[in-house]
């Protein structure tokens, strides 16, 4: 009499599915939010921008892969094509909005619409405020900074169509504003600042915004020219050996990111004690400065091995 209950039980465990990891329950949710499943990201060539265009991927999101190089566009494509995706290539160059112009039409008339933007997209360096040059300031806030204020003008009415999302990565140093590096800190501040007001500014059109601020993690730093700086620069050179030894990788990175979309955060936060410094220059500015001055005076905590 128990045989087919036996059998039954075993039927439904060989059935059972593993359970959803929180970053794919996540995308889940974004796919039910937006049936139509269309996303575009900048800088999709590497590090946690091809990640990101992975993950959507596996989900089987239409994804557009952008870059400044046909060649890794293409490459990246047929990454995301394997993992279930389906693929808009499209060469951009973040500096230059005539090119985010071009592909907001590439996309309005592929897909119709747009669902999701992020923004990922920049290059680190930065110097001494005496030795990092005018141009390398312009060149970097070129990149980081206006390369998503294009992103975000070209795209904004097409996103006010579908009450999309967009999704700016800016970086902790947009609010731990570590000395040797002003141009980039100030470059991911600006991301901040934006973030912030087109959360509210687009609101009333059901545009949702989150800013991710992620701390370092393994990616290829020196990829297509993403570091600017001189090759003797202090931060450069601790920033590099922070990142041999993290165990955050980028598909932590973009994990984090996604859950926050889900949940309609405005900010995407790391842990750890970065997120302690965000706690504490939100309930006390001043002595939040007064401690990033006085670890660097002292050489301890992410500047214990830069030298001089």
């Amino acid at each position: 009499m128990s045989e087919p209950h036996e059998r039954k039980h075993a039927d439904a465990h060989q059935t059972s599915k593993p359970p959803m990891s929180a970053e794919s329950r996540a995308v889940a949710r974004l796919s039910s939010r937006y049936p139509a499943r269309r996303v575009l990201v900048t800088g999709a060539t590497s590090g946690s921008g091809e990640a990101l265009a992975m993950l959507f991927g596996r989900h089987g999101w239409r994804v557009a892969v952008t870059g400044r190089n046909r060649e890794r566009v293409a490459l990246s494509a047929k990454k995301v094509r394997a993992a279930g995706g389906e693929v808009l290539e499209i060469e951009l160059e973040v500096t230059r909005y005539e090119d985010f112009e071009r592909a907001a039409r590439h996309v309005a008339e592929a897909w119709g619409g747009l669902d999701i933007l992020v923004n990922n997209a920049g290059v680190t360096g930065g110097e001494s405020i005496e030795d990092d040059s005018i141009e390398l300031w312009h060149r970097i806030i070129d990149i980081n900074t206006f390369g998503v204020v294009h992103g975000c003008k070209a795209f904004a009415p097409i996103l006010r169509e579908s009450g999309g999302h967009i999704v700016n990565v800016a970086s902790v140093a947009a609010f731990v504003s570590a000395p040797e590096m002003a141009s980039y800190n100030v470059s991911k501040a600006a991301v901040l600042s934006l973030s912030e007001t087109l959360d509210a500014e687009l609101a009333p059109h059901h545009i949702d915004v989150t800013v991710a601020c992620p701390g370092v993690f393994q990616s290829e730093l020196g990829a297509e020219g993403r570091v600017l700086a001189s090759p003797n620069a202090r931060m450069m050179k601790s920033l590099r050996r922070e990142q041999e030894t993290t165990s955050q990788t980028a598909e932590d990175v973009v994990g984090r990111t996604v859950i926050d979309m889900a949940k309609r955060r405005l900010y995407s936060l790391p842990g750890g004690d970065l997120r302690a410094q965000w706690i504490i220059k939100r309930i006390s500015p001043e002595f939040s400065r007064r401690l990033i001055a006085f670890l660097y005076t002292r050489r301890l905590w992410k500047f214990a091995e830069m030298e001089g």
